[in-house]
């Protein structure tokens, strides 16, 4: 793992985190991205909406240009020298004496490490009522329940959860924004604007979707329980794993395999993510 923290206008590899806010507070702003040999899968696409979250809330004139934090991540990665990594940024507001305003200039954490392969076996997932309170962004604080709610869900017998919520329907995963397709094959998504994270990968996804000839129709749409019962495959989409299948929501069972639309959407992501690395050098 290599690693690296802009601090008071310099880069450094060892700083004090006591009396940071990110620690104190979970204040802070995430993103987190995949790399192969030195090359940043979408970085433009990710450092936008670091800065969007940074926004009226992180002075952004205080934190490295993102060509500066780009070059720096490239350096990392070279050092490390692993095939497929995954990098990880997080600014706080910095240090506080009263461990509630902020009292110096932000931080910048850069995190590189190796991206295990896991494998993508199709999820069993039960719904969650609550959301995210800022679900358009990748604050700290919004990720704080995430693992309590994944034990319990995972005492219950399933591997995950679905954010729910009785108005907007089914929003996202815990880190995933999640896909449909009806027994018509109509790919759906949940709409994201103030309800769910606006992945990249989601993005990418849906563009190879549109050009392809696989679905009738692809659009976001509001997505209710009731409406399960009219989808025959259902899918997750993270920076990390890419496309991973869904093979039950509650009671509702989903398909699997080889032949689904779901496998054949996968195999295009795949080939795209290889030649976006192949066209820049990895």
């Amino acid at each position: 793992m290599q690693n690296l923290i802009w601090c008071e206008g310099d880069w450094r590899e060892k700083i004090s985190w006591q009396n940071d806010l990110g620690l104190q507070r979970a204040d802070g702003v995430i993103e987190v991205l995949a790399a192969r040999g030195a090359v940043l899968f979408h970085w433009y696409d990710h450092w936008s909406r670091l800065m969007a979250g940074c926004d009226g809330y992180i002075p952004r004139e205080k934190l490295p240009s993102g060509q500066e934090i780009k070059a720096k991540a490239e350096c990392l990665l070279k050092k490390d020298g692993n095939d497929r990594s995954v990098v990880r940024i997080l600014v706080t507001p910095g240090d506080s004496d009263d461990m509630k305003t902020p009292s110096g200039s932000p931080k910048l954490s850069l995190d590189v490490r190796p991206l295990t392969e896991s494998e993508s076996k199709p999820l069993r997932l039960m719904t969650v009522v609550e959301r995210r309170k800022v679900p358009n962004l990748k604050l700290a604080c919004d990720y704080g329940t995430v693992n309590r709610n994944i034990q319990r869900i995972q005492g219950m017998g399933y591997d995950s959860f679905l954010y729910y919520d009785h108005i907007d329907g089914i929003l996202e995963g815990p880190y995933e924004n999640v896909f449909f397709i009806t027994t018509d094959d109509w790919l759906i998504t949940p709409y994201t604007h103030n309800r769910a994270l606006a992945g990249v990968t989601r993005k990418i996804v849906l563009d190879l979707a549109q050009r392809s000839e696989l679905f009738k129709r692809v659009s976001e749409y509001e997505i209710g329980i009731d409406l399960l019962k009219l989808c025959r495959e259902a899918f997750f989409t993270s920076t990390t794993r890419g496309i991973t299948p869904i093979k039950q929501i509650i009671y509702r069972a989903f398909e699997v395999g080889p032949d689904t639309l779901t496998s054949k959407l996968q195999k295009l992501f795949w080939k795209y993510s290889d030649n976006y690395f192949r066209e820049r050098g990895a």
